[in-house]
């Protein structure tokens, strides 16, 4: 039974910590005056522990090179690819070792831990899965939590944006990656945190248990059967559950972190219902971060929007898309000065970045920067492409009457 339960942990968490968190209205990539951002919002992590670069480290080589293979696995959509990198034992260990449980349930644990992680793969396979039109960028090493990591971020067509950190061993060529931190938290602390709270459900409650102890029981009962609904995908059976429950069960921080790892369909008031009161109770938690972005966004409260982006940042380290988003969230709220400096900022980061140079562009015409809007043309003449609107829409007026439009599209 246990040994089947932590296959169920895993196959749950697995879900829940690899994949991105998903806006209730998908409201981030529409225009509406913003900037031009083709992808959803960024997932939801944890505003605490900001990524330290690491300048000179004698493993950033070796994680370098996993962070290619990485990077060439998911080009391929071949999570085979990373088999031989993928240090299973490492995260199992770890987990199993967290949940102080007892020498014989360990040894059960970590069986079913094992067997649902023989996958192509092994827990990085949901990193490397991804649909058509899906981006994975190598954001460089770092260090997390004192590991040393190599740094990634997503931009999904389906779901959103979300940035992993893969922990990687001293060691070289095979067996490297041992550990997955995603939605703020590592894979295994969250797999071990699961355990302690459910394993004790296979023995029977104490007749003389205090009422929190009973309380704490039910949320555990709870958070047990929603777990295999979530390996399942099951939110119709989910939400019976969820409504099935106590307030004061609902209203427990493990149950609504399950609930909203679910994938509702597209604008299901449901999913709206759960994120309002995740977000109303638990603020700071890492996965409703996210949430409270999309939120501010829906009510029009741009400070605010712009203000949980720049938590994002101290979380995840500095990211040209994460300033794109921020430069998107002042421009909406008429702080046009503020917006070209996070632009300034994103293409200084990732010159690359399209998005960078479009919004650049953008808020530039608006400042009359034309010089500004000029280094942004050209970046994107270089990548065969050109800001939408530029031959015609009503901020770019003025700068179509420059010798350098003239120039560039003569």
């Amino acid at each position: 039974m246990v040994s089947r339960l932590s296959r169920v942990l895993v196959l749950a968490l697995f879900v829940a910590s690899g994949a991105s968190a998903q806006s209730p209205q998908g409201s981030h990539g529409q225009s509406n005056g913003r900037a031009r951002l083709a992808s959803p919002p960024p997932p939801s992590v944890e505003a605490a522990a900001p990524i330290a670069p690491v300048l000179v480290d004698a493993a950033t080589g070796a994680i370098d090179t996993f962070a290619a293979r990485v990077v060439a696995a998911f080009q391929a959509n071949d999570p085979s690819q990373l088999t031989p990198y993928v240090w299973n034992d490492g995260l199992v260990s770890t987990a199993v070792g967290l949940t102080s449980a007892p020498s014989a349930m360990r040894g059960e644990l970590a069986t079913g831990m094992f067997n649902a992680l023989d996958v192509p793969g092994g827990f990085l396979a949901n990193v490397i899965r991804h649909g058509d039109g899906d981006e994975l960028v190598y954001r460089g090493a770092g260090i997390r939590d004192g590991r040393p990591v190599a740094r990634f971020r997503i931009i999904t067509t389906s779901t959103g944006f979300k940035f992993v950190d893969v922990s990687c061993r001293a060691a070289t060529g095979e067996r490297i990656a041992n550990d997955i931190w995603s939605n703020g938290e590592w894979l295994s602390e969250r797999l071990s945190q699961m355990m302690r709270q459910v394993v004790p459900t296979f023995e029977p409650l104490a007749a003389d248990a205090t009422p929190r102890e009973r309380a704490a029981r039910r949320v555990a009962e709870a958070t047990r059967t929603l777990v295999a609904l979530v390996g399942a995908q099951n939110f119709e059976r989910g939400m019976a559950t969820f409504d099935a429950l106590p307030l004061e069960v609902q209203h427990a921080q493990p149950v609504l972190r399950l609930m909203v790892a679910f994938q509702f369909p597209a604008g299901d008031p449901r999913r709206d219902r759960l994120a309002d009161m995740f977000v109303s109770l638990f603020p700071n938690d890492p996965m409703s971060v996210t949430l409270d972005i999309d939120r501010r966004f829906l009510v029009n409260d741009f400070v605010g929007e712009a203000h949980a982006i720049e938590r994002m940042i101290a979380a995840v380290g500095d990211d040209a898309y994460l300033r794109v988003l921020l430069a998107s969230a002042w421009q909406s709220a008429n702080q046009l000065p503020v917006a070209f400096a996070e632009c300034m900022r994103a293409v200084e980061l990732e010159p690359t970045l399209v998005q960078a140079q479009t919004t650049r562009a953008d808020i530039a015409a608006r400042l009359e920067r034309y010089d500004q809007v000029t280094l942004s043309v050209e970046a994107l003449l270089a990548m065969d492409l050109e800001p939408a609107g530029i031959h015609a829409d009503a901020e770019y007026a003025g700068y179509r009457r420059t010798a350098d439009y003239r120039r560039l599209f003569p």
